[in-house]
């Protein structure tokens, strides 16, 4: 027929995708609701466990040092000695839980400032050297001279030395040894190094061990008392940084881990 013209028009029902799109939005909406509340729940929680911890601690310290008069028996100096390491390493573990946490919400912040960062290495190496002489653990620290200044956030990395130091130490046999070193790296920056002769790391688990809450599957791991915090969040605050944590293990033979921080995050 002259005069008309033909439309043809293509209807398509997208109710089921306008559904799943709805359905994947307000799942969306409600991991993220989760996730704050877990964030809020931890950091509350953490608060509240950390203020009566403090106060055993340092109410056990001083009966320890018999500030009011001595104790008498012998057995209560070593109830009081049980009291006090075991309080120092639950606030160890809440506090490791509460740092991951913020991480992970974006929430830590670093305060950086000019720091030497082989003498930040080796007094962090002398607070743990008498722990290592309990373990039957020979430690040597080698500090290259003329080291670069750089802009860093002294208290995390002195928890990156203290971590990567005390799991050394935790996993290393009566016997072994443990090395510390701090040099310029090539690039510019400075390496630290904390190297071994422990129980080592399985391969398949060398990815595994940066996540939180992971742990190596070796029965003398499962043993070892912690959160399996330590490694990602050394991994974690050397990333705030500009760095990177990198890890070489063979199993049975020991561990190598080896901080870097970038030349870019030096002091004008």
């Amino acid at each position: 027929m002259s005069g008309e013209t033909l439309v043809h028009c293509i209807v398509r029902d997208i109710t089921e995708r306008k559904q799943i799109e709805r359905s994947l939005t307000a799942a969306l909406a409600e991991a993220n609701e989760a996730n704050r509340a877990k964030q809020e729940f931890l950091a509350s929680v953490s608060h509240e466990l950390r203020t009566p911890l403090n106060a055993i601690i340092g109410f056990s310290d001083v009966i320890d040092r018999e500030l009011y008069g001595p104790l008498g028996h012998t057995r209560y100096r070593e109830y009081i000695e049980h009291i006090k390491s075991s309080g120092q390493h639950l606030l160890e573990l809440i506090n490791d839980i509460l740092d991951i946490s913020r991480i992970e919400a974006g929430k830590f912040e670093l305060y950086r400032v000019p720091t030497a960062p082989g003498e930040l290495v080796r007094e962090n190496v002398t607070i743990l050297r008498e722990q290592c002489q309990k373990a039957g653990v020979e430690l040597a620290m080698h500090i290259a001279p003329n080291l670069p200044e750089l802009n860093l956030d002294q208290r995390a990395i002195r928890q990156i030395v203290l971590n990567l130091l005390s799991n050394a130490i935790k996993f290393t046999p009566e016997g072994g040894r443990i090395d510390v070193r701090c040099d310029a790296a090539s690039g510019g920056g400075v390496d630290i190094v904390i190297s071994d002769t422990g129980i080592g790391i399985a391969h398949e688990d060398l990815d595994m061990i940066l996540s939180p809450f992971a742990r190596g599957r070796d029965v003398q791991v499962e043993e070892k008392s912690g959160t399996g915090l330590g490694l990602p969040i050394s991994n974690a605050l050397a990333s705030l940084h500009g760095g990177r944590l990198d890890i070489a293990s063979t199993l049975g033979e020991g561990t190598m881990v080896t901080v870097h921080l970038p030349a870019d995050e030096k002091s004008a």
